[in-house]
């Protein structure tokens, strides 16, 4: 059985004979020995990471969107392999995150560092804009490829540096995904991945969130466990973003088309179904 690693300090992590094992899984599972190694790679890349260019930081993010655009087929197959999903959705999910990557290039400026705003008298001000260090994203599996992009991209644009925790559901789609950042060039450190079995969920949140050098989660998931996250960041004094229990809502006014806007909303509540 093949074993999807970890990506620790742009080095594949795979178990030892030393390393606790489940037989059931198909992916090697953080401890919190190794949780704490990959916080510790992306503090230490964060130094050189949060003073990059804007210029620098936006040739990579382009450069991920030409890799992935020339691996489509390979992510397209192996999100169906995964998740079973239809080739329609895997195709949207590369597309649409080529899009993102394109989109967050374009907007990275100089104006990110900061700026001097039009004061009156002889006094000037000067605003500057500090990344605030690690940020730890934890992305679903329904989506594998455009979530696990849009909780890497926009903290990397802003001079964080980034874990990403995938989903056990998804782990080698989450794992190409992570490797596309060492593939185009990204420092060691700057993007993390790990994965976890569910049953080590709450020892290695903890153990991240109550880290100093991991200054913001990201939780795109269920209302159940965006309470928990959401609590145990909160006695961390840790700022949260979450994504929580939405089933694509809509809304339909007076002077839709009813026919069309019906098609449309089962399309959306059941595109990720195969079969």
């Amino acid at each position: 059985m093949q074993i999807t690693p970890l990506l620790i300090n742009g080095q594949d992590t795979v178990p030892t004979s030393a390393d606790p094992v489940d037989s059931s899984t198909t992916f090697q599972g953080v401890t919190p020995a190794l949780a704490l190694q990959a916080i510790s790679s992306s503090a230490q890349a964060f130094t050189s990471w949060s003073k990059s260019s804007p210029s620098y930081r936006r040739q990579l993010l382009q450069k991920i969107a030409g890799l992935l655009s020339e691996r489509a087929d390979e992510f397209v197959q192996c999100m169906q392999q995964e998740i079973h999903a239809p080739a329609v959705w895997a195709e949207i999910n590369v597309h649409d995150s080529i899009n993102l990557l394109n989109e967050t290039a374009g907007l990275i400026s100089d104006s990110m560092m900061g700026s001097v705003p039009v004061t009156n008298g002889e006094s000037y001000a000067m605003v500057l804009k500090e990344p605030l260090g690690v940020v730890l994203s934890m992305v679903p599996w329904n989506a594998p490829i455009i979530l696990g992009l849009r909780g890497i991209v926009a903290p990397l644009a802003a001079g964080n540096t980034v874990i990403l925790k995938g989903s056990e559901l998804s782990p080698r789609t989450h794992y190409l995904l992570a490797s596309l950042f060492r593939d185009a060039g990204f420092p060691p450190g700057v993007v993390n991945f790990i994965l976890h079995r569910a049953e080590d969920a709450e020892d290695i949140f903890q153990t991240m969130i109550a880290h100093p050098a991991v200054r913001k989660c990201n939780f795109t998931g269920s209302t159940n466990v965006g309470r928990i996250i959401a609590s145990k960041a909160a006695w961390a004094l840790k700022p949260v973003l979450l994504e929580l229990g939405g089933k694509n809502f809509a809304l339909v006014l007076d002077d839709a088309d009813i026919e069309l806007a019906a098609r449309e909303i089962i399309k959306g509540a059941f595109l990720n179904v195969s079969g």
